[in-house]
């Protein structure tokens, strides 16, 4: 049994495909990530490899999710998963358990559910997107980093 908070967006895919990250099952994911996929997938965000994309789980019930978000509780294979590898991975920022996105767990259901904003989850979705963009993508970094210095009037 696995845990996950996430937006509705990525909830309501979830379960549409039972899935580990709510794309279209691949019957061919049979394997887990491996040790290295799975590393960069939690420490750098890496989540595409050359099997497919890596959808995250947690080996416990996290608590951190809140505004618009679910809490999702899912039975998987434990032969399709990888697994944090030391007891301080699993408290440490994001390193959990986990599966490629387009794996199939065995079921899946809504264990919590957060505070509602009133906006349509698309917006939320779109502002997350927007913020990952900007977080991955080196010119949009040095752009923004540019721009607050020039907010705070400091010589670029």
């Amino acid at each position: 049994m696995i845990t996950r908070g996430t937006n509705p967006v990525q909830a309501q895919q979830i379960f549409t495909h039972v899935t580990f990250g709510g794309l279209p099952l691949d019957p061919t994911l049979v394997a887990p990530p491996s040790a290295a996929d799975a590393d960069a997938q939690t420490g750098r965000g890496v989540k595409d490899t050359a099997a497919g994309r890596i959808g995250e789980r947690s080996p416990g019930e996290l608590t951190g999710f809140s505004l618009d978000a679910f809490m999702l509780i899912a039975e998987a294979d434990v032969n399709r998963v990888t697994l944090p590898r030391s007891d301080s991975a699993t408290v440490a920022g994001e390193a959990g358990v986990c599966g490629f996105a387009a794996a199939g767990l065995s079921r899946v259901a809504i264990l919590a559910e957060g505070r509602a904003s009133g906006e349509a989850p698309e917006k939320r979705e779109l502002e997350r997107i927007n913020s990952t963009i900007g977080r991955n993508v080196a010119a949009v970094v040095s752009l923004l980093k540019a721009a607050a210095l020039q907010y705070r009037q400091v010589a670029v």
